[in-house]
């Protein structure tokens, strides 16, 4: 079932790739998304694990994970036009990531090490295809921060709405202890 629904999702993302190039005045909304999911890690956090070890391994990475948020940059990527520079960073990143790949020959548990290194493979990708848009289109960066702003839900919503007004409750008393 799960790689049935990993099918559709990513079949989806075809025809998401021709609407936004048949209607580049919506990147924004699409962008606006984009900085939600990269921030929302609760019940909208639709992911699955190509290979899990959730339950069995204490660490950080818990398999090789796919997200909306990865196959909605995979559409992007295939919209966004030629650059004419290079991306910045990635000597470093290249170079970090195969430093973190020489490691999982060293590892104890190698298969959780690769899991570390396909993470930082989808993290420079969606670096990568951020940093193109950004150069591409001026639209990016605001639409990017407003889906970040909303789904931090403090800072979009206002300085009364219920969720600020009970995180400043929970601030306010560590800030009197500090003084």
């Amino acid at each position: 079932m799960k790689w049935a629904l990993l099918l559709i999702a990513a079949a989806s993302m075809v025809p998401l790739s021709a609407w936004l190039r048949r209607n580049p005045r919506e990147a924004p909304k699409l962008w606006i998304l984009v900085g939600f999911l990269a921030v929302e890690h609760g019940p909208l956090h639709v992911y699955m694990a190509i290979d899990s070890v959730a339950g069995f391994w204490p660490g950080y990475t818990l398999g090789a994970e796919i997200s909306l948020l990865d196959l909605i940059a995979v559409a992007i990527y295939f919209v966004l036009p030629r650059s004419k520079h290079s991306l910045p960073f990635l000597f470093a990143m290249g170079f970090y990531f195969f430093a973190v790949f020489l490691s999982v020959f060293q590892a104890s548990v190698p298969k959780s090490a690769l899991y570390y290194c396909w993470q930082l493979g989808r993290v420079f990708f969606f670096y990568a295809v951020v940093a193109k848009a950004c150069a591409a289109d001026e639209r990016v960066v605001p639409a990017l921060l407003k889906g970040i702003a909303f789904g931090s839900r403090g800072l979009a919503s206002g300085p009364r709405s219920p969720y600020s007004l009970r995180l400043r409750a929970r601030i306010r008393p560590q800030v009197r202890v500090l003084r």
